[in-house]
């Protein structure tokens, strides 16, 4: 194991277990792609974080400094996130695999899109538990009159972005309760998540073809210590944000926010634009 920054203790025989598929999206902190798990043949997204920072991606040489901060971020990720285990709610990490080069975390496969771009299943139908259908041209008059010389716009299909429109209280409500409940699931599990926003709940396709909204992405999330007995009020007529101490798996501390202002902004989001 020469010149590998740091070991996490994964499993090291991703090629031995999983078959690649073609990137599904790259960032700055890394690549998603889609795989298979030869032992079932089901299909997941695996995430890739390079082990030497994202300045490596750019060619460039990071500091022992900065080293040392990424080490604690993909720790404290790959930590946390297992930490929470399954849910309905939240983009599981079902397995870990790293190599010299990097870590490789296996979750949920959500290609239908974030809460914005997911056009698929945008004005649909939904049911309590946060599982939805996308509408039929006819199952609505809206729906008919908006889409009645493209049926290719029905229910939003093929029309990312320029043509993406408020959702209304019905479709957008048990979103919502699928959003705060994910919060909960993390704040129960004694999780923050520190990056709450509509790019990080992404859509998924459940076996009975239903879509359900799940959050993702736990590149920023700590540990609770406690919460304090007083909040900042942002606004007079707004909401609170309380202030919570976070903790590190090295044990470092920091103050952070707990997330209903990203929550709020998401759910504003949806019914207005």
């Amino acid at each position: 194991m020469d010149g590998e920054p740091f070991s996490l203790g994964l499993r090291r025989d991703a090629d031995q277990a999983l078959i690649l598929g073609e990137p599904l999206g790259r960032g700055a902190m890394g690549v998603v792609r889609a795989v298979t798990r030869k032992s079932d043949g089901c299909t997941f997204a695996l995430k890739t974080i390079p082990k030497a920072g994202p300045q490596s991606l750019a060619g460039q040489t990071p500091t022992g400094e900065a080293m040392t901060i990424w080490e604690r971020k993909v720790r404290d990720e790959v930590s946390l996130h297992f930490a929470l285990g399954a849910s309905l709610d939240i983009v599981t990490l079902h397995d870990g695999f790293e190599d010299e080069a990097g870590v490789h975390l296996l979750i949920d496969l959500c290609d239908g899109g974030d809460l914005l771009s997911g056009a698929s299943v945008a004005h649909s139908t939904e049911d309590e538990d946060n599982a939805v259908v996308p509408k039929n041209d006819d199952d609505d008059e809206e729906f008919s009159a908006d889409s009645s010389s493209n049926s290719s716009n029905a229910a939003g299909v093929n029309c990312v972005g320029e043509c993406w429109t408020p959702f209304s209280e019905a479709t957008a409500a048990p979103m919502i309760r699928g959003m705060l409940r994910a919060l909960a699931a993390c704040h129960e599990h004694g999780v923050v998540h520190r990056d709450v926003k509509p790019a990080n709940f992404l859509f998924t396709r459940e076996p009975d073809g239903r879509n359900r909204l799940k959050l993702s992405d736990f590149g920023l999330a700590g540990e609770f210590l406690f919460i304090s007995v007083w909040a900042i009020s942002m606004t007079s007529c707004f909401f609170s944000s309380h202030l919570v101490a976070a903790r590190n798996t090295d044990g470092t501390v920091r103050h952070v926010r707990v997330p209903l202002t990203g929550d709020g902004t998401a759910t504003s989001v949806r019914f207005q634009g």
